[in-house]
């Protein structure tokens, strides 16, 4: 059977946010408590006081010496890149997007440093490419008219170091 604190500890540490914060010593106890007492009680089965839930907090504070999730985060970064100018395009779903993707992918491997990220839905069709091409994507998709379009975009990547000896590396983009 599970203690209060037992559970409390890992109700924090699968918060990213919340154990960074009680191991930078931001957080207040009480508020916390009250707002994981619902999870604590859905785990233990039964009802658990906020002082005993505080109480844990308090616990864990003083003894973690967990590294906040946000360095251990950026430990794993081998590389940022930065590209601004990008100019967003969503097309209606088409069954000749592919042949005009590939167009656009020959026009963007022909000129270095080119953006390019294509994702394709059930109905839309979304692709971000650098400014400098756009005029010629707009001729790729011919007189197919695009549902909206954003200019001004910029997209950050960070490269990853990957644990798994399958995936050597791993992109995230936002």
């Amino acid at each position: 059977m599970k203690t209060i604190s037992q559970v409390v500890e890992g109700v924090i540490h699968r918060s990213p946010f919340l154990s960074e914060a009680i191991a930078e010593g931001l957080a207040n106890n009480a508020q916390i408590a009250r707002r994981i007492k619902p999870e604590v009680e859905k785990i233990l089965l039964e009802e658990v006081s906020e002082g005993s839930i505080a109480m844990a907090l308090h616990r864990i504070s003083k003894t973690s010496a967990v590294v906040p999730f946000g360095t251990r985060f950026l430990r794993q970064m081998s590389d940022i890149t930065v590209r601004s100018n990008l100019v967003q395009f969503v097309f209606p779903e088409s069954a000749d997007v592919s042949a005009v993707l590939e167009r656009v992918s020959r026009i963007a491997k022909n000129k270095k440093g080119v953006f390019l990220n294509f994702s394709r839905g059930l109905h839309e069709s979304l692709l971000i490419v650098s400014q400098e091409i756009e005029d010629e994507v707009l001729v790729s998709f011919g007189n197919q008219k695009y549902l909206k379009r954003i200019g001004g975009l910029s997209a950050i990547t960070m490269r990853l170091r990957s644990r798994a000896s399958t995936f050597p590396d791993c992109t995230i983009r936002y």
